[in-house]
């Protein structure tokens, strides 16, 4: 894992020779257009014969029942998004063929309150919105209006036609949801539908923002060597060279520390020690059974009353859809009521892992700098203050690299028993990234046997990772055959829907566009709020491309780049995107290896690379990549606490319930939940104990009848509807009346 020798004294303009910076300028520039003639465009078109409505959007049709016979004004409202929408060129003709044409704002400008869009669905809802474009017309009668709307807006874009009667067209395309609707003045919905996936556009929607990292990396290297050649000032570090102080794993452990206090501040005081999705909720359900020594539950009479999202009733059986590795993890801390302490716990440990899985691949300052990244991460924190198991599944996979990287560069068995150990652990908390991962690590063993291995070590000792991972995964197919009848088969299949394969294709990379996009404002937290939103998708993205167009990249780097790239491209194959919950949480796995890259590219882009032939390094040089990565790594850092603290109340659940059974006294009775709103279960889940016997018994009203009852016995009855918190003195047991 040597790095190449250097050719000359510079690392930017003499290792690279002007050809190759001209070439890498040429590469710049065509990426920059390419990602702007790919970035999402939806072309509209609305006409109306006086009767009603056809409306065109991105190939997909809507005929409504009504249309405006006069229009006196048309006016565009829209709402701010992570990549804020605009427009193209806007025509409206009428039917004696008069014709107007104006030029809609590139990019629409909002006014008013609300927050500064993230990345994640939920708190960019609250972004401003308002009318971005209006204009006085005098239509009577049929007309046809053409436009684009540019960007990816989470709200709809609407163009209302004022008149009579007053209709608007609203498009959503890009993001989580992609539909049309038309609807009238008082915004009922007349007629809707969504938009259909187009799967080559949509890859070259993702690829556009792969190729602004790319546009933004060949502008860095510019710089950088611009500078250095007009400031060509050396300086040469003393020890190993990597321009960081011996004391590199004490900053490490202050960053671990600074983590783990973001993540426990974010999941006692934002969260309120609650679960925010259904999967929170059902990991603790689990957790419970596995406390009593089951993986499942028998079902029970009142079982239609237990409709907790992501559970299913097969055979007799009440069984969860998620491998059991994660719940078993949380259980003991579960039966303490410390279960929100271990995602910040690990999420600490996940910064350790990336500074020794970088200090092992580079050198101590890479591995510190990745730690910094990993730490100020929003997406990194917020999960790490979830019950989700993503970060979880992120030690797991750090864990294997960093063992599975000591392994292949020593030959040594234990590194690679636990490496595969891991790896097999990783199968039973999230298999679809597992399985990925595990694809790279074998072409990377493969790549470096067919090589002979570093030390020419025997291909035989790979067989110590494979036994590794039959033990860690044995537990795993153990419980899969209790719960789904087959080693291999996990309980997601009960969901009647094959989470992956071919035929999810269409809408999968649809997915990946939307998944893709949400990353980079959610990745490191770089420029959030102040900066150009095209730079703030682009620049987290683009010093791994640094590497590339330098041809820098390292064995190390290339095995990095490949386990990424294949995270990313799994998701092609997925119908969900998990965008409903924290941002891109399905890319979270990759966010580690993201940063250890980023750090890469920063030494690269500075020249600090260890091992340079003659020791010197351009000093300007590492000063404009300190000044760029420094200044906006630390102004993520300051305003983290604020972006974390836009997660209160997060998906609408809060910690009302339990305040009221506090209230009221209530540790042993029947709650009733009288809406039919899974949020109800994440507002309970700290007293949720699925069992029948347990002192509170949780159910909806559609599992009230004589099992119920009879199980009730002694219990008082208490209706909760969603905001109060009321005895029931009578209950009818066939419904709350």
């Amino acid at each position: 894992m040597t790095p190449p020798p250097a050719r000359g004294d510079d690392p930017v303009v003499r290792v690279v020779p002007r050809s190759h910076l001209a070439v890498i300028m040429v590469v710049g520039l065509v990426a920059a257009v390419l990602g702007r003639l790919w970035a999402p465009s939806t072309p509209v078109e609305i006409v109306s014969d006086g009767g009603r409505l056809e409306v065109t959007a991105a190939g997909s049709h809507l005929t409504a029942d009504i249309a405006p016979t006069e229009v006196q004004r048309l006016a565009i409202s829209a709402s701010d998004s992570v990549v804020p929408p605009g427009g193209g060129r806007l025509m409206v003709e009428r039917a004696d063929g008069d014709r107007r044409e104006w030029r809609l704002p590139a990019r629409f400008r909002f006014t008013g309150p609300g927050v500064e869009p993230v990345g994640d669905w939920w708190i960019d809802s609250g972004a401003r919105r308002s009318e971005v474009w209006s204009t006085d017309l005098d239509l009577r009668g049929p007309f046809a209006v053409e436009t684009v709307v540019t960007g990816r807006p989470l709200d709809a874009v609407s163009f209302r036609f004022q008149g009579r009667p007053e209709v608007s067209v609203d498009i959503r395309r890009g993001l989580i949801n992609n539909d049309l609707a038309v609807r009238t003045a008082d915004g009922r919905a007349v007629a809707v539908t969504s938009l259909d996936p187009d799967p080559v556009r949509d890859l070259l929607a993702a690829l556009s923002i792969l190729l602004s990292g790319v546009a933004v990396a060949a502008a860095l290297i510019a710089v950088c060597a611009l500078v250095a050649h007009l400031v060509p000032r050396r300086w040469r570090p003393g020890g190993r060279g990597d321009g960081f102080p011996t004391g590199a794993r004490i900053a490490t452990i202050v960053l671990v520390a600074g983590g783990v206090a973001a993540s426990l501040w974010t999941a006692a005081d934002v969260l309120e020690r609650l679960p925010h999705l259904p999967d929170e909720v059902v990991h603790r359900i689990q957790s419970e059974w596995l406390l009593d020594g089951r993986v499942s539950q028998p079902a029970v009479g009142w079982q239609d009353g237990l409709d907790v999202p992501h559970t299913y009733v097969v055979a007799g059986r009440w069984l969860a859809q998620y491998p059991f590795v994660w719940p078993a993890a949380l259980a003991p801390a579960v039966a303490v009521g410390l279960e929100w302490v271990v995602p910040p716990l690990l999420g600490g440990l996940a910064i350790w892992l990336v500074w020794g899985l970088g200090r092992e691949l580079y050198g101590p300052g890479v591995g510190l700098v990745a730690a910094t990244l990993t730490t100020v991460s929003p997406l990194m924190r917020v999960l790490a203050a979830s019950t989700l198991s993503h970060v979880a599944e992120a030690c797991l996979l750090l864990g294997a690299t960093w063992a599975g990287a000591r392994g292949l560069a020593t030959g040594r068995r234990v590194p690679l028993l636990v490496g595969g150990l891991l790896v097999g652990l990783a199968a039973g908390v999230r298999p679809l990234p597992t399985a990925v991962a595990a694809v790279g690590f074998a072409l990377i063993a493969a790549s470096l046997a067919a090589r002979g291995g570093p030390r020419r070590w025997p291909v035989s000792r790979l067989g110590w990772a494979a036994v590794g991972l039959a033990i860690g995964a044995a537990p795993t197919l153990a419980v899969n055959v209790a719960v789904a009848g087959h080693p291999l088969r996990f309980a997601y299949g009960f969901a009647g829907r094959p989470m992956y394969g071919l035929a999810n294709l269409g809408f999968g990379a649809q997915n990946l566009d939307a998944v893709l996009a949400h990353l980079p404002p959610q990745l490191f937290g770089w420029g959030w709020g102040w900066m150009d939103p095209w730079l703030v998708t682009a620049a987290p993205l683009a010093l791994p491309f640094v590497l590339v167009l330098l041809r820098r990249t390292r064995p190390a780097d290339r095995a990095l780049l490949l386990i990424v790239g294949l995270l990313l491209a799994s998701l092609a194959g997925t119908h969900g995107h998990g965008l409903h919950g924290f941002g891109p949480r399905y890319l979270s796995e990759a966010v580690p290896f993201l940063a250890l890259l980023t750090a890469r590219g920063a030494f690269e882009l500075a020249g600090l690379s260890p091992r340079r032939a003659d020791g010197g390094r351009s000093l300007i040089a590492a000063l404009v990549t300190v000044a760029v990565v420094g200044g906006l790594t630390g102004g993520a850092a300051v305003a983290l606490p604020g972006r974390l603290a836009l997660y209160r109340g997060y998906n609408h659940v809060g910690s009302e319930l339990l305040e009221a059974l506090d209230a009221a006294r209530v540790e042993r009775g029947v709650i009733v939940f009288s809406r039919d709103d899974w949020r109800d279960w994440a507002r309970a889940a700290p007293r949720l104990d699925p069992a029948p016997d347990a002192g509170l018994l949780f159910v909806r009203f559609t599992g009230l009848g004589d099992p119920l009852c009879r199980a009730a016995g002694d219990r008082a009855w208490w209706l909760w509807n969603g905001a109060r918190l009321r005895p029931w003195p009578d209950p009818p047991c066939e419904g709350p009346g």
